[in-house]
């Protein structure tokens, strides 16, 4: 049989090639909209620039590049999932590291140019001007650091073939009511039924209506708004269990411990409690 494992790495890698530069494209223009609403806020407020609006930009900017980072890496492995080489340390993940960290350098450059002497930021003193660029740098080192425990895991997951579609499969077949389950194997077929759980659907409208209750940070909150996207985009379509799976993961890591803290001060308890019960079941 034909090896097309070439065909289908070079296929997914036009196709990210392709998405990458349309969410950049949507990033940045979110980002300037972002930003504009910012200056125009603040100009009601007191007419006149200040250092800390300055450092709000800062925080604008890096939290529109770390959701446009969460979002590229949930791509990989959607599409490992079909080209599962795509993880492997070399050359892809290389290659795919060395484009993350160019859009952590990215948000830095959008800092200076943000902050240049012709801009109206540009007419601060030298010395806070330094001072902002240092933050957006110290952000950049840390963000890449982010990055690199990333490359790590996916490096793993590789190894470990958790994103293929189709891993080594055994069927049992045996009598029995459907409640019963089969002992002793791995990756069996038990049931006809396919597909994602329907709570996913009510999971991502409960995050859609309650999500500013966690009051999480700026950036942490784009981070989740980022996966409450993707599992809208899967379940409008034909849904991809493992890329739901992956962005339910992501969702619940960046909110169990607000969620964890809502639960604590009994604030909308029955919604909270069934978003923490049903995560913790499915992913």
């Amino acid at each position: 049989m034909r090896d097309d494992t070439p065909f289908k790495v070079h296929a997914a890698r036009r196709l990210e090639g392709i998405r990458l530069s349309m969410l950049m494209e949507e990033s940045a223009v979110q980002r300037e909209t972002n930003l504009n609403a910012l200056r125009r806020a603040a100009a009601a407020r007191a007419g006149a620039m200040s250092g800390g609006l300055l450092n709000q930009d800062v925080e604008l900017i890096f939290a529109a590049t770390e959701a446009l980072i969460s979002t590229v890496i949930a791509c990989r492995k959607e599409l490992a999932a079909e080209a599962p080489d795509l993880l492997l340390p070399h050359p892809y993940l290389k290659d795919f590291h060395a484009t993350l960290n160019q859009l952590a350098d990215g948000a830095v450059i959008a800092v200076q140019q943000r902050h240049a002497k012709s801009s109206p930021a540009g007419q601060f003193p030298a010395a806070i001007l330094s001072a902002v660029l240092g933050s957006a740098v110290r952000r950049a080192n840390i963000l890449k650091n982010r990055i690199n425990n990333e490359i790590q895991a996916m490096a793993l997951e590789g190894t470990l073939r958790m994103h293929e579609r189709n891993p080594p499969h055994l069927t049992n077949v045996f009598n029995g009511p459907v409640g019963n389950f089969a002992q002793n194997s791995s990756h069996f077929t038990q049931t006809a039924s396919s597909g994602v759980s329907p709570d996913i659907a009510r999971l991502v409208a409960e995050f859609t209506d309650h999500l500013d209750e966690l009051k999480l940070e700026a950036r942490q909150k784009q981070r989740a708004e980022a996966q409450i996207s993707a599992l809208k985009a899967e379940l409008a379509g034909d849904a991809d269990p493992g890329t739901v799976a992956q962005a339910g993961r992501s969702l619940r890591n960046i909110t169990e411990g607000a969620i964890g803290s809502l639960l604590a001060t009994a604030v909308q308890p029955g919604v909270w409690h069934w978003v923490q019960q049903t995560m913790n079941s499915l992913f």
